[in-house]
């Protein structure tokens, strides 16, 4: 079932050009000014996780996936509103932009220009996106498997922890009426993605070491 949901998951392609509107799912993200590693202290992360909860319980924004790295975060949710998601955004980025810059004493520009919003119109889309999110920090470097990254919304899919801060997305709570067999079904599509990175990795080194032989017989 696993490999079928991936197949599905690569036709499924997210527009980059759309306009939002109320009651869209969304896929939100944004770097840190400068790409600087703004969010690398977990007592930052935690604080945006605080900021994110409060306000999105607030303006109506319910968060189905999330992943906060050092440099960026991202979020899979539902807005309600479109003023409110706005005033959402708002506050949540210039509170964590002064608690940033009293903490690190420092000044300026936290959110690197606007933030990013994708419109997830399609139902399979989502599933696309929530293993994007819950990749990340392994494909950043940050963990080996993303069980071991506690600021992301993997454990709450794939082996159920609370979450307070997340709403089921529709399309996992589609993946079976059992708990259980959800969550192993996430596990088994995350696993999934996890080869797919090794073999990319593993081609990328050979790339690597291939052109580094074809530059060093052109130097003999």
């Amino acid at each position: 079932m696993a490999l079928a949901l991936l197949r599905l998951n690569h036709m499924a392609r997210v527009p980059r050009k759309s306009q939002i509107y109320d009651g869209e799912s969304f896929h939100l993200f944004w770097k840190c000014h400068n790409n600087n590693f703004l969010l690398e202290d977990d007592y930052i992360k935690r604080y945006f996780y605080k900021l994110l909860l409060k306000y999105s319980q607030k303006y109506n924004v319910k968060i189905h996936s999330y992943s906060i790295l050092s440099n960026h975060p991202h979020i899979f949710g539902t807005l309600g509103k479109l003023n409110l998601f706005s005033q959402f955004q708002r506050v949540t980025n210039s509170m964590l932009a002064k608690e940033i810059n009293e903490n690190s004493s420092r000044v300026g520009q936290v959110v690197l220009d606007r933030y990013k919003i994708i419109p997830v119109r399609e139902v399979e889309q989502q599933l696309s996106v929530m293993l994007y999110l819950d990749m990340n920090a392994v494909k950043a470097g940050l963990a080996g498997h993303p069980k071991y990254y506690k600021w992301s919304s993997y454990n709450y899919y794939a082996f159920g922890v609370h979450d307070p801060l997340l709403t089921p997305s529709p399309y996992y709570l589609a993946l079976s009426g059992v708990q259980e067999k959800r969550m192993a079904i996430y596990r088994e599509l995350i696993e999934c993605k996890l080869i797919e990175l090794k073999k990319w990795n593993v081609a990328k080194k050979q790339s690597s070491r291939e052109d580094s032989n074809e530059t060093l017989i052109k130097l003999l």
